[in-house]
């Protein structure tokens, strides 16, 4: 099941519960109060002969006088309610969210209310990563030393690197570029996909985070139905996360399927972020054509060099 059929389901799990009480609610003041009762059945009158109106195309000078009816049924009744202490709309018919309608989208985006099942969804999901969150990252375990190669230090490079990915979480939408981290073994690169994941789940948004050889694994159990696998999320997530791409074993079947998912995202405006534990330079050496021309020419390129920080 997709992150976001989960989320919908929870938040269709909340809004009937919510239903539920606002029944429960009405029916305690009907106890205490008969005649609401009977606005209520009579606001419901009107609206039914509105709707046989417009369903038998009657003039719109009808259908205007019987919801000015229902209108002036229903502040007759907010009074009474507000006069004995309750809420005016206690006994209106009112959604759990008024943004949306409890329809869960705005503009066929996912609304606040949905959003914060996403939220919820992904970062229990995400738990696995442990405390990889921005606040938490270590700049001090970089090398100070300068790179000749580069021209900088280690530490200074991860410091931009680190600075940007932040500001890339903050920023996040439809103009945020795709992203390649690429160098070697132990240079942050996994641990900054972390904090991006926890930084972009926090918000709502809905992401999928996958090594390379679990998305690999999950593709070929479902192109040879060997396991119950869901996909969806690959193709249909607002971000995705590639983490350790090359260490899979790049057969040819890998190599068609990558292609497919980054294409398709590509083509759809979703995002994406890769990283990988090579140069670009060897990018070539290990894709296809076409992989490569994508990674290169429609992602953004942050480069980490240096020492292992995990051997530290």
């Amino acid at each position: 099941m997709t992150i976001l059929k989960r989320a919908r389901i929870l938040l269709a799990d909340e809004q009937e519960k919510y239903k539920a009480r606002r029944a429960a609610d009405t029916e305690r003041i009907k106890e205490k109060l008969p005649m609401t009762a009977t606005l209520l059945s009579e606001i419901r009158r009107v609206f039914l002969n509105a709707m046989e109106d417009v369903l038998s195309h009657v003039d719109e000078e009808a259908f205007e006088k019987a919801k000015a009816q229902s209108l002036s049924l229903q502040e007759e009744l907010r009074t009474l309610l507000s006069a004995n202490g309750f809420e005016p709309d206690a006994m209106i018919d009112t959604h759990m969210c008024k943004i949306c309608a409890d329809t869960g989208y705005t503009n066929t985006k996912p609304c606040v209310c949905l959003r914060r099942h996403l939220a919820a969804v992904q970062t229990a999901e995400l738990s696995a990563l442990g405390g990889r969150t921005f606040d938490s990252f270590n700049l001090n375990v970089f090398s100070s030393d300068k790179d000749p190669n580069w021209g900088l230090s280690q530490r200074e490079n991860m410091e931009g690197n680190y600075f940007y990915c932040k500001s890339w979480v903050k920023n996040f939408g439809e103009d945020s570029p795709n992203l390649f981290l690429n160098g070697g073994t132990g240079q942050g690169k996994t641990f900054l996909c972390g904090c991006i994941a926890h930084g972009v789940a926090e918000m709502g948004a809905e992401i999928k985070y996958t090594t390379a050889i679990a998305l690999f694994k999950d593709l070929e159990d479902k192109r040879f139905d060997r396991a119950e696998t869901d996909t969806d999320d690959y193709y249909n997530s607002e971000l995705l996360i590639i983490d350790d791409l090359g260490t899979e074993m790049t057969t040819a079947f890998v190599q068609s399927a990558l292609y497919d998912i980054i294409n398709t995202r590509l083509v759809a405006g979703r995002k994406m972020i890769i990283n990988a534990n090579f140069s670009a330079g060897e990018l070539s050496q290990v894709y296809m054509p076409q992989i490569c021309s994508r990674l290169l020419g429609e992602f953004k390129q942050l480069h980490f060099f240096g020492p292992d920080v995990r051997m530290k």
